[in-house]
């Protein structure tokens, strides 16, 4: 089975099967750009540079922080909280972490069930 994984740096979306054994590493080198390397295996299978500002970090925490309130609202996982963000983003047509910010904002619910209207 594979896990859609979305990648919090760069917002890849990355195929990792399920029992996929994963490892992350950052490498830096004095006066070169800071790269977070994705290896599986022992063979790296993506590679993309770190932001230097705190403030490009905001949008993968605001993701974060929406999938674990989607995960409480939908009684799911976390896994399953992002897959479900990534397809209403998609079907919305909107970015991903734009769709955080209205689910933080509480403009946005995730139902474990179909409401009763």
């Amino acid at each position: 089975m594979a896990l859609n994984a979305i990648w919090s740096i760069c917002g890849e979306v990355l195929d990792i099967p399920a029992d996929a054994r994963t490892r992350t590493t950052i490498k830096a080198a004095s006066g070169q750009p800071t790269w977070r390397v994705l290896t599986r295996d022992n063979k790296e299978i993506h590679r993309c540079e770190m932001p230097t500002r705190p403030a490009d970090w905001y949008p993968a925490a605001r993701v974060a922080q929406a999938q674990g309130i989607v995960s409480v609202q939908a009684n799911c996982s976390t896994i399953a909280a992002l897959a479900m963000m990534q397809e209403r983003a998609r079907v919305q047509d909107r970015p991903l972490d734009e769709l955080a910010q209205t689910i933080l904002d509480g403009g946005e619910r995730f139902y474990s069930r179909p409401r009763d209207h």
